[in-house]
């Protein structure tokens, strides 16, 4: 009897379907991605508050500052600029403390206060984010973080001093 062929060829046609709506669903993923992400756009071209609450709710917030933006906070008085990047690649004219971005939570050159103003820059933007986003989790509140770093700060027309 041939009773087996019709089912041999229904269960290799749903087979071949399954396989087409995985490709698809693979195809969408990658250009989801390759599309940037769209909707999970962190970038700005304006000062405003980043968020990390989405993934902890305690955290506190802490603000990307474009180059012009940073050089006004650095010249505030009060303000700590800290230059996270390791390894050493120079830095800019003010900074207070060079502290690997790793070993930033619980550093004693970090004010006391943690409502202190805070400025934290590396060389493209990276390290330093993930340094305040560290900090905003331990409870500092007044953090800011250089967007683009050093790259977008020499970019900008501004030097760069070596360290002594």
């Amino acid at each position: 009897m041939t009773t087996d062929e019709p089912q041999s060829l229904g269960s290799q046609s749903a087979g071949r379907i399954l396989v087409a709506v995985f490709a698809m669903v693979v195809l969408g993923v990658i250009g989801y991605f390759a599309l940037g992400m769209p909707g999970m756009d962190m970038s700005s071209t304006k000062t405003r508050p980043h968020r990390m609450s989405a993934m902890r709710r305690n955290a506190a917030p802490f603000r990307m500052l474009e180059v012009d933006a940073f050089a006004r906070e650095m010249r505030r008085p009060g303000s700590f600029v800290v230059n996270v990047h390791t390894p050493d690649e120079g830095g800019l004219a003010g900074t207070a403390a060079f502290i690997a971005f790793d070993h930033i939570t619980g550093d004693a050159r970090l004010p006391a206060n943690k409502r202190s103003r805070i400025l934290l820059y590396c060389r493209t933007g990276r390290m330093s984010a993930i340094a305040a986003a560290s900090l905003a989790v331990n409870g500092y509140t007044n953090v800011a973080d250089l967007n683009g770093g050093m790259v977008a700060w020499k970019a900008a027309g501004r030097s760069i001093v070596a360290r002594r």
